[in-house]
């Protein structure tokens, strides 16, 4: 059975390295030309990252990883306008680090290797 996938971002992209694993074959459609990073910043909780466990993705995610100390809230014109220190909670939550955009690429690559 083939399956679509509509769109490459990270769960399009998670999804279909899962169905893979269970012997699917899938078909991603992305209306972007090109897979890049965005800029955005992406957190990846301790449930996520058990399953980019699972596909073999958690090392090269790690790799990629940045401590995570505050959160900090923004306003339009990128004034910041809230803090708040989140390290405290690093060890107790397993929130040790963050991915940035480019962790997308690692997937993408997975799917494409």
């Amino acid at each position: 059975m083939d399956i679509a996938i509509i769109g490459a971002g990270i769960s399009g992209l998670t999804t279909a390295l899962c169905l893979e694993k269970l012997g699917f074959q899938c078909q991603i459609f992305e209306q972007a030309e090109e897979i890049m990073p965005v800029g955005a910043g992406i957190i990846l909780a301790h449930n996520a990252m058990q399953v980019f466990t699972m596909l073999g993705l958690s090392g090269s995610l790690e790799q990629q990883g940045k401590v995570l100390n505050s959160v900090n809230i923004l306003d339009g014109q990128g004034v910041d306008i809230s803090s708040i220190k989140v390290d405290q909670f690093n060890d107790h939550f397993n929130a040790k680090k963050h991915c940035d955009s480019s962790f997308s690429l690692t997937i993408y690559f997975a799917c494409t290797a």
